[in-house]
């Protein structure tokens, strides 16, 4: 028999379950907290008489063994054991002794309690479960399964460990600039001092016979420094001063939010991203500036 862990859940009235008058709201309403996702199918199974339920379920670290009584308050008194083979139990001919289970509840006069097992003390892929509670006004001693030991008959079921689907993938974004030499820095033409503002600025030189340029984007390339960032693709700038942006082959690199400055001249001061397109001026078809600024979103693993 393993060492557990056990949660109490003190429903409140909200939820169709009540509460003693003495027990303290602040705390009530921390320990209804439950944020763990479950994995697969829950495992239930019922005490006679209506007086509630045992339901099982686990998500990737825990064991969730839940029980609850369907009068409210009306929980007393309850046992959990667990077991990977029925031997394990240590039960005697007659029952189950209290000493050979492993966790006991006595919080007497709830609605819902919780036991937890760390997964990583359970080797098997199904395990056998008993669960028993005492419930108030009288109604006794009760054991919920479907398989009955002993000449006492008391109860246990199986339950067996659902598999946990992968956790979903991470998408990180990073602000990315287009840049032809290390040495064009926006920070450089602006005489910012001591700015921790980065991205570049391009003169494009058309070659007449090709009719574009294609300028390396690099993703998080904070302080200018490329060693830290990452090359995303590029953007093709067309003689006509059209543009169009390429993500790196066999990546699953996206681009969203461009901004693209195109001009004869530099900007007179340092613009936003967001008034790059508002100031950019027509070109005739020759050599020009560009600056472009995006953002680019790909899956944790593309940044590594």
């Amino acid at each position: 028999m393993k060492k557990l862990l056990y949660l109490v859940l003190l429903a409140v009235g909200f939820t169709g379950c009540s509460v003693e008058e003495s027990v303290d709201m602040d705390v009530q309403e921390v320990n209804l907290i439950d944020t763990g996702e479950r994995c697969g199918d829950a495992t239930t199974h019922y005490y006679e008489n209506n007086l509630g339920s045992v339901e099982v379920s686990n998500d990737g670290t825990t064991l969730y063994c839940k029980i609850t009584s369907n009068v409210p308050g009306a929980l007393m008194n309850g046992m959990f054991a667990w077991a990977e083979t029925f031997e394990d139990f240590g039960s005697n001919p007659g029952t189950l002794p209290p000493g050979k289970m492993d966790e006991k509840m006595d919080e007497h006069g709830v609605t819902t309690f919780t036991y937890e097992v760390p997964l990583s003390e359970i080797s098997v892929d199904c395990i056998l479960i008993a669960a028993r509670s005492i419930f108030k006004a009288n109604q006794g001693e009760h054991w919920a399964g479907n398989y009955t030991a002993g000449h006492a008959e008391w109860k246990y079921f199986q339950y067996c460990i659902q598999d946990c689907p992968p956790p979903p993938p991470v998408e990180i974004c990073e602000s990315a600039y287009a840049r032809t030499d290390q040495d064009k820095t926006l920070s450089t033409f602006y005489k910012e001092r001591n700015s921790n503002n980065w991205g570049w600025y391009n003169y494009v030189v058309i070659n007449s016979s090709i009719g574009y340029q294609d300028i390396e984007i690099y993703a998080a390339a904070g302080q200018n420094d490329i060693t830290k960032g990452t090359l995303v693709g590029h953007v093709r700038i067309n003689y006509n001063g059209t543009y169009s942006f390429i993500p790196l082959e066999n990546s699953d690199f996206t681009f969203a939010n461009t901004h693209v400055y195109i001009g004869e001249k530099m900007p007179k001061t340092r613009l936003a991203p967001g008034h790059f397109a508002r100031n950019s001026t027509a070109v005739a078809g020759g050599d020009f500036f560009v600056i472009v600024h995006l953002e680019v979103c790909a899956e944790e693993g593309n940044w590594d």
